[in-house]
């Protein structure tokens, strides 16, 4: 009886606890459709996980129409020709660049100068020289200087390019040039007849005079030398016994040079350069043993009718020498013809327009001095 009793009641737990289930299950289902929700089906997030949001769909971008094809021409050849077809550097377009004066008024230097003087007969000598676009437009002072003269058969000629960042260099390559001429000039004078040795010495005599010059007016202002820091190049060319005798001396760039009567060209000196590109020497960077015995001395086998010596400003646009170099000389010839057929014969003028060509980055101070036979009148 009373396992009987023990297992209905048993059986009455188990029903309240399935019906209990039973409502709560009826209860939920309830709130849920209340709530608008579905359970997950198998695939989707449950509640409380983060799920990035989908990529949006992809649209089609507008259709854009292709420019017309234009016809593509190859570039012309140009030949680069110096002194010819003139264009203004990129840098600084032609419009752009000023003449200024200079403010500073201590040792003036003309903007232009040339010369021109009759030689040994049948020879001439002209030179000229002219401020650089850069230095005008800076209002600074030319630092180019020449000087020549003739002292019976031998004719005499330096030319000189003062050092950018030289305070004084103007005046350091002014009385490099005079010193050497005058020196040399003194030696011919006692002996006119000098062998190649004793050329080769009046070669040094130029120097050490151009070196002493501009350390004493160094000492005298009581400046360092490199403040009058330059370039120096001698020439010295005569007739003796019918022999051309040709002389050169460089310290730092430029050029010497002699074209003889049928055409050849060939430079005289070797011209220095430093370790970066655009870097050179000057009497005053080094001692002036350091230069000595570097002059050359020939006697010519084939008769020159034009020797020239000039600063980078002109060199260095006709550089590669083996391409451009005639076409200078032409144009120098062009210059000697022109001034014999003139009624006023002034070969240092027409020098000087010569060498005031345009160029594509040519901007600096310009020199030349030729030595050159006169043509037949």
């Amino acid at each position: 009886m009373k396992t009987n009793r023990t297992c209905s009641l048993v059986r009455i737990r188990v029903w309240m606890l399935l019906w209990l289930v039973a409502a709560a299950w009826l209860v939920a289902s309830l709130v849920r459709r209340r709530r608008g929700a579905r359970p997950a089906s198998r695939g989707e997030p449950r509640a409380g996980r983060l799920v990035p949001p989908a990529a949006p769909e992809a649209q089609a971008l507008p259709a854009v129409e292709a420019p017309a094809a234009r016809e593509i021409r190859p570039l012309e050849e140009v030949k680069l020709k110096p002194a010819e077809e003139p264009k203004a550097p990129a840098a600084l377009p032609a419009a752009k660049w000023k003449e200024l004066e200079p403010t500073d008024a201590s040792d003036p230097v003309p903007h232009q100068v040339h010369l021109s003087r009759e030689g040994a007969p049948g020879w001439a000598l002209a030179g000229a020289s002219r401020r650089g676009k850069m230095h005008a437009h800076q209002g600074s002072y030319r630092e180019d200087a020449f000087a020549f003269d003739v002292i019976g058969p031998w004719h005499l000629a330096a030319v000189s390019d003062g050092a950018g960042s030289a305070r004084l260099s103007r005046v350091g390559s002014r009385l490099a040039v005079e010193a050497a001429v005058t020196a040399v000039k003194r030696t011919l004078a006692a002996e006119p007849y000098p062998s190649s040795e004793q050329v080769g010495q009046a070669l040094d005599r130029a120097l050490r005079a151009a070196h002493a010059a501009v350390c004493a007016e160094a000492k005298r202002r009581e400046r360092p030398p490199n403040d009058l820091a330059a370039t120096f190049l001698f020439l010295v060319h005569g007739v003796v016994l019918r022999e051309h005798v040709v002389g050169a001396i460089q310290v730092g760039d430029g050029l010497i040079a002699v074209q003889c009567q049928d055409g050849s060209l060939e430079p005289l000196a070797e011209r220095d350069s430093g370790t970066f590109a655009g870097e050179t020497y000057f009497l005053t960077s080094r001692p002036l043993e350091a230069w000595l015995g570097r002059g050359v001395v020939r006697r010519l086998e084939k008769p020159p009718q034009l020797l020239v010596a000039m600063t980078d400003g002109v060199a260095d646009d006709f550089f590669p020498y083996g391409t451009y170099l005639a076409p200078l000389f032409k144009a120098l010839a062009n210059v000697i013809a022109g001034s014999a057929g003139d009624t006023s014969g002034d070969a240092g003028q027409a020098l000087l327009d010569l060498i005031g060509y345009e160029k594509r980055g040519s901007f600096d101070d310009r020199t030349v001095v030729m030595i050159y036979q006169q043509p037949a009148r």
